[in-house]
């Protein structure tokens, strides 16, 4: 059930990895990067990327939150 989110994420100009959880059955935790050069950019295409995991009806999500990390200089 993962492979196919992990393999389609990218598509959406993210990076994706399976973070924890690999080895209980039946569950999984996935770790979303997007790097962008505004906050609204990011914001939409994580918008995008959750909303391609939430629209699964295979899946049932547990949460999903989100970390900002801004770099000036």
């Amino acid at each position: 059930m993962v492979r196919p989110i992990i393999d389609r994420l990218p598509k959406l100009g993210v990076s994706v990895s399976e973070v924890a959880d690999n080895d209980v059955l039946q569950s999984a935790r996935l770790g979303v990067v997007v790097v962008s050069g505004t906050p609204r950019q990011a914001t939409e295409i994580m918008d995008e990327a959750e909303r391609l995991v939430w629209s699964r009806p295979d899946l049932e999500v547990v949460a999903a939150d989100r970390t900002w990390m801004e770099l000036e200089g």
